[in-house]
């Protein structure tokens, strides 16, 4: 009888033993196959990254504090116009318009363009 109870405990193990060869070994992040943890990385590094980030809201503000609050987010100045016909913008002209508009959020670098008056908007 002892002989039966040690052939099927080993009958038992070698079952459980073929059954776990074919699950995959859990990783941190829960049930997820390794492999599919590695793929998932490999494609991060393939993809591209672009960076976004959120346009300042510059309506009212002045020029020059326009321009700082431009650089400082990561965009770049772009063409500063003017609502009359003649004018040339200063630092302290008021920003009436701006493309694209705050809160927009567009890769960094992108130049941000303004329309200022000499006056309130």
């Amino acid at each position: 009888m002892r002989r039966r109870a040690v052939a099927g405990a080993a009958v038992a193990l070698a079952v459980v033993a073929v059954a776990c060869q074919d699950v995959p070994a859990p990783t941190s992040k829960g049930n997820r196959a390794v492999g599919v943890e590695v793929q998932e990385a490999e494609k991060a590094k393939a993809a591209p990254e672009t960076q976004e980030g959120v346009v300042p809201k510059l309506i009212g503000v002045s020029v020059g504090d326009a321009k700082k609050a431009i650089v400082a987010a990561g965009f770049k100045t772009g063409e500063i116009d003017t609502v009359g016909l003649f004018g040339t913008p200063d630092n302290n002209w008021l920003v009436c318009e701006q493309v694209p508009a705050g809160g927009a959020s567009p890769e960094k670098g992108t130049a941000i363009d303004l329309t200022a008056d000499s006056k309130a908007c």
